[in-house]
């Protein structure tokens, strides 16, 4: 399948494979979107779209508490609408009419205020601005990444990463940091440094790890970004270091990259895949939907972060609203890519390999939203 890779800031559900189930027992991922309330909607399920700081639209299941008293209205108070806020994001079920569970998708489960004015950035920050850098050399090689560095005070700065997604767009990352509300970073030594701990800010750990974090300016402008990681909140097994040079390509949101066009077809839901693949050490899963168009059929991946016949791990997840996973639903797809049918081998749930093919095309689709009668 053709799919694309975003390195630890795609929300993959890994295992790490143990023995002790108490300690391998997974957590669930958390990360947060600041911006403003755009919509709210309800049918058999509650949606809250939110539009980030840089334009991007996510919607996610409203289950926050503030969700409770606009699902009895129905309607989002006008208070509400166009409020700058830190959403805490999730996993939720969605459902039917009837009350049963058809599909998994993004849960907004925390609400909070922020003042309505932007962060205001020192025009002489040298460090600040969207950073873009391709990982060479270590278990990323080729991939690509983002960096976006902002000054909070006179002598403080926050860093977030983030990694291109299907539209063309960068998806930006609050990952579950233990000792601090987000990753931040001072001025030593004619560097930026700062610690960390976090369980999930590489994908393939879903354990407690100590982080710093090193950006140094260069003389020819790029910037050496480099992450020390070692397990444990106070760091006592073995390290090791990630180098990266990242090269500024913006200074100011305006100059953000736009996304690129994409394209739509609507048809049926008439079968929904899913199993597990290997990455390394790891067991993760996939899941995917074929729909109907006329006489035609489509594979649409919805979630796969798994290894392609190169043998580069690769993630992808499309953004889901309703419920779009539940055979008979009426799709509508937003795609970027359409390409030929490939055969594919996967493993089901159970392990057995099952072989896709015979379609007429498959679709990288960055949208699917269900279409209600």
């Amino acid at each position: 399948m053709k799919t694309l890779f975003a390195l630890a800031g795609i929300p993959v559900i890994c295992f790490l494979l143990c023995t002790d189930t108490v300690k391998c027992q997974k957590r669930p991922f958390v990360r947060t979107i600041v911006g403003s309330i755009s919509a709210f909607e309800c049918g058999d399920n509650c949606y809250l779209t939110i539009m980030d700081d840089y334009g991007k639209t996510h919607v996610g299941l409203c289950s926050a508490r503030e969700c409770d008293s606009w699902v009895d209205e129905a309607v989002l108070p006008v208070s509400a609408k166009g409020k700058r806020v830190k959403i805490t994001v999730g996993r939720g079920t969605q459902f039917d009419g009837s009350g049963r569970a058809v599909g998994k998708m993004d849960a907004f489960t925390k609400i909070q205020y922020l003042p309505d004015t932007l962060t205001t950035i020192s025009s002489d920050c040298r460090y600040c601005g969207t950073w873009k850098y391709t990982a060479e050399g270590n278990m990323f090689q080729g991939q690509t990444g983002y960096l976006r560095v902002s000054q909070e005070g006179k002598a403080r700065f926050k860093l977030l990463t983030g990694f291109p997604d299907l539209a063309g767009q960068i998806e930006w990352t609050d990952f579950e940091i233990k000792n601090s509300n987000g990753i931040y970073l001072t001025e030593v030594g004619g560097k930026l440094t700062g610690r960390f701990v976090s369980p999930n800010f590489l994908p393939t750990r879903w354990q407690d790890y100590s982080y710093r974090i090193t950006c140094a300016l260069r003389s020819d402008g790029k910037m050496d970004y480099s992450v020390w990681s070692s397990p444990g909140a106070k760091a006592v097994g073995p390290s090791t270091t990630e180098r990266f040079v990242a090269t500024r390509i913006q200074k100011t949101k305006s100059e953000l990259p736009k996304a690129a066009g994409t394209n739509s077809m609507t048809g049926t839901v008439i079968d929904n895949p899913t199993g597990i693949c290997g990455v390394g050490e790891l067991i993760v899963f996939w899941s995917a939907i074929i729909i109907k168009v006329g006489d035609e059929r489509y594979y649409v991946a919805t979630y796969d972060p798994c290894v392609l016949n190169s043998g580069k791990p690769t993630a992808f997840s499309a953004k889901t609203v309703g419920s779009v996973e539940r055979v008979g639903s009426t799709v509508q797809v937003f795609y970027s890519r359409r390409a030929p049918d490939t055969r594919s081998t996967r493993l089901d749930l159970e392990g057995r390999p099952k072989v896709f093919e015979g379609y007429d095309g498959e679709l990288t689709a960055t949208r699917i939203v269900e279409v209600k009668e």
